[in-house]
């Protein structure tokens, strides 16, 4: 209670500086760049002013999710950022999810076509939902440790406790080098598969390749 707590002072803090946190006390890197930058500065002051409005309209009993999901965002997703343009998409995205909420705020889904096939496709508002379960089989395979998800995909079968399938982008830290990868995982089966990837890859690539590599039995 306390972290949410504070991520609500933080996010109200805008006094001394474009940005939505006084740039005098910019720490990390990420936060650096953000002061560095009037576009990124304008973005993040959107952002804090928008979600302090969503929190606002939504029902009480999913203020809680609503803060653990941007403190996620700025732990797992906006730490991720090493230069303006990863920024620039990461605000850019966050900022039309927030807008989303309506007011209680859901993931948004949609009918995606591939061949002749037709499937589920949930866009998941918190990418860090399946970091947990990511970093355990990426550790297992002695592929390094998972910072990170930019964002997230779930592919439902569409029946009750039938295996779902997880697609995102990731970043990867391995005792050489921190790269991307897109990674995707099931609920029941075992699926896996994990390839290099690009921060900013095409959510077609992501469920194309979810779909092949980790849904059905």
């Amino acid at each position: 209670m306390k972290m949410l707590l504070f991520l609500l002072i933080a996010l109200a803090a805008g006094s001394g500086s474009c940005a939505s946190f006084p740039c005098d006390k910019a720490v990390s890197q990420t936060e650096k760049l953000i002061c560095r930058d009037p576009e990124l500065s304008r973005l993040d002051e959107d952002m804090a002013t928008s979600f302090k409005k969503q929190l606002a309209a939504i029902d009480g009993a999913y203020k809680k999710d609503a803060l653990n999901e941007q403190k996620n965002w700025l732990r797992f997703v906006r730490s991720l950022c090493d230069d303006a343009s990863c920024l620039r998409r990461a605000y850019e995205t966050r900022n039309q999810l927030i807008a989303a909420c309506s007011p209680n705020c859901v993931d948004p889904v949609e009918v995606y076509r591939l061949g002749d096939e037709n499937y589920n496709l949930v866009t998941l508002r918190d990418p860090a939902r399946r970091l947990k379960s990511f970093s355990a089989k990426v550790q297992a395979r002695a592929l390094g440790s998972v910072l990170g998800c930019e964002t997230l995909i779930e592919v439902p079968v569409g029946t009750a406790h039938g295996n779902n399938s997880f697609g995102g982008v990731c970043k990867v830290k391995t005792a050489n080098k921190t790269h991307y990868m897109a990674i995707c995982d099931d609920d029941m089966v075992g699926h896996f598969g994990a390839i290099e990837a690009e921060s900013g890859l095409p959510q077609k690539a992501l469920v194309d390749f979810t779909i092949k590599e980790c849904f059905g039995g």
